[in-house]
């Protein structure tokens, strides 16, 4: 793992990378992990960044909860035919899968997704991952539960 690198560095190799492949692969993934690697080593917990960590971590819990609240009524819908014995559905199971976005701000300042640079490369890498993904679920209790575990 490239871990002599600056993140300045990381970020170069990896647009260069990409520029290549187009895909996340293993190398990306390598390089990928040695930044993260590197920004964790030099995060610092001010008051500032435990905000935004905690302001970030609001912003996931709404996200579940929006993805409760509009699963509720299929699982509501579905878990009625199961009791009326439809001849059709005999199980179900609900995936639901939440991708942070990256956007950055254009040239007139109005956020935008990023169509070239690291950022870009970041959104397109998450995107390939369940970065935060409930699935299994067959009941309302369940979508709570999962609502309830990732606050």
């Amino acid at each position: 793992m490239p871990t002599h690198h600056t993140i300045q560095q990381l970020d170069h190799l990896i647009i260069s990378h990409w520029e290549h492949v187009h895909d996340v692969d293993a190398k990306l993934n390598e390089l990928l992990s040695a930044r993260k690697c590197k920004i964790n080593s030099v995060f610092e917990w001010t008051p500032e960044n435990i905000d935004a960590l905690l302001r970030l971590n609001q912003r996931l819990t709404n996200c579940f909860e929006k993805v409760r609240d509009e699963a509720k009524p299929i699982i509501r819908a579905l878990q009625k035919r199961l009791d009326d014995n439809d001849a059709f559905l005999h199980d179900f199971w609900i995936e639901a899968k939440v991708t942070p976005y990256i956007y950055v701000p254009d040239e007139t300042g109005t956020l935008a997704e990023p169509e070239t640079g690291i950022e870009m490369i970041l959104t397109e890498s998450v995107s390939e991952y369940n970065v935060l993904k409930i699935d299994c679920i067959n009941s309302e209790e369940g979508m709570d539960a999962m609502a309830y575990l990732n606050q």
